[in-house]
């Protein structure tokens, strides 16, 4: 949350909530907040290994979620924001360490969610994950010298950009 004060009492806070239910939505949220939390000293620093592990760390929170998403108690966009941050952490190592095996976990992960948000529905969070994706393959393309990636990602770019237009409805 931007500070290190702020951050102690919000795991603190997101701790009580996965004890206080631990087996509902609301610890699966917190679970995957924890995640999160854990997870922001490795956008700056860290292993290819111990950004795999903290990204593994969204797996459950993400399972719990989906099994929530029929009884309408959870939104699929709260369950997309969870896979696009665990996506982000991905793509950050993967260009820290210039290391492609990050960018395909992540432009997977992307690639399976776009599939699953329809832009009808969803459009602020299908475009986001669209506009991750193609980030995603600019940098996969970058690392490996691929022209065809970076442009295959500009082109997505373009087409996320061009789904949510200024009369879309905000209530996504």
């Amino acid at each position: 949350y931007g500070d290190e004060g702020l951050n102690a009492a919000a795991e603190l806070a997101l701790k009580d909530a996965v004890a206080a239910a631990p087996s509902g939505a609301c610890a699966a949220i917190a679970g995957g907040q924890l995640a999160r939390l854990a997870a922001l000293p490795l956008f700056d620093a860290g292993t290819g290994d111990q950004v795999r592990q903290a990204a593994a760390a969204f797996d459950s929170p993400i399972a719990v979620l989906a099994t929530h998403l029929r009884s309408k108690a959870v939104s699929k966009a709260l369950l997309a924001e969870l896979r696009c941050e665990r996506a982000e952490l991905l793509m950050a190592a993967g260009l820290r360490l210039s290391d492609p095996r990050l960018y395909e976990a992540a432009i997977a992960e992307l690639d399976k969610l776009t599939v699953r948000l329809d832009a009808a529905y969803e459009p602020l969070a299908r475009a986001r994950t669209v506009a991750l994706a193609a980030s995603a393959r600019v940098g996969f393309g970058r690392i490996l010298c691929r022209i065809e990636d970076i442009a295959e990602g500009v082109e997505m770019l373009v087409a996320a950009l061009d789904t949510v237009t200024p009369d879309h409805s905000p209530l996504d």
